[in-house]
């Protein structure tokens, strides 16, 4: 499903149960988290800036706050592609790729440091490097899901948010207690 860039809510694949027993699989049979990129790059491409044909050197930009529509950087609704914004079938396929990156970073045993480890990685990477590729797109998964709080779609905002809090929760084993 990955794979196709179409993702669809299924009571088999999106559940917290499935991610429990199957997170492994998301490190990809070359360990580089090849399914969990190719999410973020679903997100990625079709935010605005993922949209305007931007190169990776943008990762970057979208990174220190460079891309915004008003004076005080903030994304907001008109940011997005018209069209996107009522496609139903794309706001739901954005809205299970955010899912599934929250619950990766829940159930993943290092999740939430994967992505940390991969965003100084990027940051390393584009701020003393001359080359034009980022070593990861894992490196803006945080950035790039912030800007998805601000999707003018309800069900696209509730997912971004919820997997903003996956990425910020340190301790899930704490929190499950707490139940």
């Amino acid at each position: 499903e990955v794979d196709t860039g179409v993702l669809r809510w299924s009571s088999l694949l999106h559940t917290s149960e499935f991610f429990r027993r199957n997170v492994q699989y998301m490190e990809g049979p070359k360990g580089d988290f090849e399914p969990v990129q190719k999410l973020v790059q679903i997100l990625y491409r079709h935010c605005r800036h993922g949209r305007s044909g931007s190169n990776s050197r943008d990762f970057g930009m979208m990174m220190n706050g460079s891309f915004s529509n008003d004076k005080n950087n903030n994304i907001n609704s008109s940011s997005w592609d018209e069209e996107d914004v009522h496609d139903d079938e794309l706001c739901e396929t954005l809205a299970v790729a955010l899912y599934d990156i929250g619950e990766f970073v829940r159930h993943y045993p290092n999740g939430r440091a994967v992505i940390a480890a991969a965003t100084r990685l990027y940051k390393t990477h584009y701020y003393y490097s001359q080359s034009s590729s980022p070593p990861s797109v894992l490196g803006c998964t945080k950035d790039i899901v912030m800007q998805y709080m601000q999707h003018p779609r309800e069900e696209v905002q509730e997912q971004a948010l919820s997997c903003a809090s996956k990425l910020l929760v340190q301790n899930w084993k704490a929190v499950g207690n707490e139940k």
